[in-house]
């Protein structure tokens, strides 16, 4: 129904397509608590919006705190960022899984921190870290807030306006009940990474640079248009069922145990 390319022209069929594109993403933002649509983009993967926000906002010299029990799509990127300069003080878990938010303080606090990163539910336990307490002490010592959401979206309830998140990415496929190849990535007011890719979109128009501001700075390159409008319905989806589907996530939780 909607085979515009997005922001490529101004005919009638694109101009469809991007009205489309930009009322998935006020449909997604309001489930996700995002008052400022402008701050959502979408992107392929969390993967690739974890190593935009980290790659975007860490240079060489930074020091960054993250969680024991990360997934390797923050452990690879910090491993590369590490090999080129970066300095990564990992916090280990305790016996349950749990990031404690005071060994979080004392490693923060030990020297001047640009980022602090931490999962908000792990994808092996299942384990919903206290994201709310860790970012009061990110923000405390004037850190930047990462968090990998892949698994928390359309599981929990996300507020990520109250959540206190500078950065929050969040696969499509996965709780979200979208298709694959589509995912969310949320970036604060005031928190502005550098761009990983470069090229054309929408919003690009003849300009050398990427746009400043917007979503799309981070969204180069040709639309996901289906996967985009199919995350939209999973949320329109979840908007009615999320209750019923969290009583029945509990429910076999509670057999299993």
């Amino acid at each position: 129904t909607y085979g515009g390319n997005a922001g490529r022209g101004a005919y009638r069929l694109v101009v469809e397509t991007s009205r489309a594109i930009e009322c998935a993403r006020s449909e997604v933002a309001a489930f996700l608590g995002v008052h400022d649509t402008s701050r959502l983009s979408f992107q392929p993967s969390a993967t690739q919006g974890l190593n935009l926000a980290l790659k975007g906002l860490i240079q060489p010299g930074d020091r960054i705190v993250v969680s024991g029990a990360e997934h390797n799509a923050v452990r690879r990127p910090l491993n590369q960022l590490a090999a080129w300069g970066a300095t990564v003080v990992i916090v280990p878990t305790d016996d349950r899984g749990f990031i404690d938010p005071d060994a979080v303080e004392e490693a923060v606090s030990q020297e001047p921190t640009r980022a602090v990163v931490c999962q908000h539910v792990n994808n092996i336990t299942g384990v919903i870290q206290p994201v709310a307490d860790i970012a009061d002490i990110a923000h405390e010592h004037g850190a930047t807030f990462i968090v990998d959401g892949a698994q928390a979206g359309g599981h929990i309830p996300v507020n990520l306006d109250t959540l206190g998140a500078d950065v929050w990415a969040c696969s499509g496929h996965k709780g979200l009940l979208g298709p694959a190849g589509i995912a969310v990535l949320y970036c604060a007011p005031g928190t502005d990474p550098d761009e990983l890719v470069s090229g054309g979109g929408p919003g690009a128009g003849d300009e050398p640079f990427q746009p400043a501001d917007g979503p799309s700075r981070y969204e180069s390159g040709t639309m996901n248009t289906p996967g985009i409008l199919g995350l939209a319905a999973g949320c329109r989806y979840l908007s009615s069922h999320s209750t019923a589907i969290r009583s029945e996530e509990h429910r076999l939780t509670s057999r299993l145990y």
